[in-house]
């Protein structure tokens, strides 16, 4: 199993890539390696043939009442530690900005904080959502709110009518 992040320029935020491999060619070092139950290697070697490349990645949501749909890095930066607190401010409404962030340790939370050279304590936070389901839940009952999320959730979510958009990232 590889990983790999790569921020996108142009669409959406961050890139979390996964490739499982089931080629004999792949590097020792880099092959997943299954050990133990009979029925689990089968089982994971078909999904391997299935997945071949399988990817997600992470972006920025806000409620469907932002009216801005692309942000910066220095943007979002200064969005998530406090230093921006109005939509006015980047261009958008008289509105607070509302900051879901997820909580400190969880796997999205460590990539998006990375992409954006910050540590869990510098992130202003004013609701803190544990996991995908519920951040794209109160993203969507919140007016003005911003948040971070699994692209493919939030685009079954958006597809279903979900007032929330993901958010591009610009320069």
């Amino acid at each position: 199993m590889t990983l790999s992040l790569r921020p996108l320029t142009a669409a959406i935020a961050i890139c979390l890539s996964v490739t499982f491999s089931a080629s004999t060619q792949v590097a020792a070092e880099e092959r997943l390696r299954l050990t133990g139950s009979s029925t689990v290697a089968p089982v994971m070697q078909e999904i391997t043939k299935m997945f071949e490349d399988a990817r997600d990645g992470i972006a920025a949501l806000a409620h469907s009442d932002v009216p801005l749909d692309v942000l910066s890095p220095d943007q979002l930066r200064a969005i998530f530690t406090g230093t921006v607190d109005n939509w006015s401010e980047l261009g958008g409404p008289d509105q607070a900005v509302v900051v879901i962030s997820k909580g400190e340790g969880s796997a999205t939370s460590v990539v998006f904080n990375s992409f954006l050279g910050l540590t869990a304590d510098k992130i202003e936070g004013d609701i803190v959502a544990a996991e995908n389901a519920q951040m794209i839940k109160t993203v969507a009952v919140t007016p003005g709110s911003i948040g971070y999320v699994s692209i493919g959730a939030a685009i079954v979510d958006i597809e279903f009518g979900t007032p929330i958009k993901l958010l591009a990232l610009g320069d």
